[in-house]
């Protein structure tokens, strides 16, 4: 901790001796690694040429409340949660689609082993649709949300809020984020619905 310290002051003084034209961006820079070897808590700070604009702190980071599992479906269409527990109920037929294999493979996996719903292999036999839609982020990120869809109309009845495979202890980025979407946004809130 010493050493880091110390490396820490001389990266501060290394600034202070560069800097030229503009001293608010470079005080902003020195005041971030003040901070940081201070409290060795800042997560990451972000530029924008050259100046910084937005810092990440944990205690700031944890103060982002999200709407607990049970609910969250409620929380992102209100209007269709009904029409969806009306067509999605224990035992029903559903037919997966994703545009990724590997994300497909994740979530008829987790679907299967819950053994709520069946999963059908074609639209004919389902009662309804379930999207899985898929994206990657930057540093480590990948999210994913899920469209419900009405098999006769082909229109989308509900969307979950996306979700990312943070808070998962998974190497495999769409397996994480696919199941943190299934077993933390779906299935909490149907389960609720059974009892």
């Amino acid at each position: 901790m010493k050493k880091t310290g110390f490396f820490l002051l001389l990266s501060i003084f290394a600034l202070l001796s560069k800097a030229q034209a503009n001293q608010s961006v470079c005080l902003k820079a020195i005041q971030a690694s003040v901070q940081t070897a201070v409290n060795f808590s800042l997560i990451g700070v972000n530029y924008l040429n050259g100046a910084i604009c937005d810092q990440a702190y944990p205690d700031t980071l944890a103060a982002k409340s999200e709407p607990s599992p049970a609910e969250s479906l409620a929380v992102d269409n209100p209007k269709g949660i009904n029409d969806l527990l009306k067509i999605a109920k224990k035992g029903k037929s559903v037919f997966v689609i994703a545009e990724d294999k590997g994300v497909y493979a994740h979530a008829t996996k987790n679907i299967g082993y819950w053994n709520y719903w069946k999963i059908c292999d074609s639209k004919e036999k389902a009662d309804f649709i379930l999207e899985i839609k898929f994206r990657y982020g930057n540093m480590g990120k990948s999210f994913a949300y899920a469209l419900f869809i009405d098999v006769n109309t082909g229109k989308e009845i509900f969307s979950t809020r996306e979700t990312n495979n943070f808070g998962v202890a998974d190497f495999n980025w769409k397996r994480a984020a696919v199941n943190n979407l299934l077993d933390n946004i779906v299935k909490p809130h149907f389960d609720l619905n059974d009892e």
